[in-house]
């Protein structure tokens, strides 16, 4: 193969694999409650399942950021059970289109665990 063709060849791999980074997201988890937590799962429902793992957390601690793709912020339930082995009710979270949370892509959260009114729910937090 002489050198023009094997240089057309490179130059066409080297375009056909590049494709445009997914946009991303940073998420962690607070543990905004007094009870040490063994795992907390945060699962993406949609046709890209997709389940990330954020624990364990003692209470009142904060995970380290996780990168999410994007195109998985509509998350779908978070499920949490405690370092007593107790499982805590699963909390669904609505697709942004069904009034959940509308999180920007390359943006930094927060997601927030906490009981209020005696109920367990998460909410989410920007972080600038």
């Amino acid at each position: 193969m002489n050198v023009t063709r094997w240089l057309v060849l490179l130059s066409f791999l080297f375009l056909a694999g590049c494709k445009p980074p997914e946009p991303t997201l940073q998420l962690r988890v607070f543990n905004n409650t007094s009870q040490d937590f063994y795992q907390v799962w945060v699962g993406v429902g949609g046709t890209q399942h997709k389940t990330e793992a954020f624990g364990p957390l003692a209470a009142g601690e904060t995970s380290d950021y996780h990168t999410i793709p994007s195109a998985y912020y509509g998350y779908g339930t978070v499920n949490v059970t405690l370092a007593t082995m107790e499982r805590l009710p699963t909390i669904v979270i609505p697709a942004p289109d069904q009034g959940g949370p509308q999180l920007e892509a390359n943006g930094r959260y927060t997601l927030v665990y906490e009981r209020h009114n005696g109920q367990w729910r998460v909410r989410f937090e920007r972080d600038d």
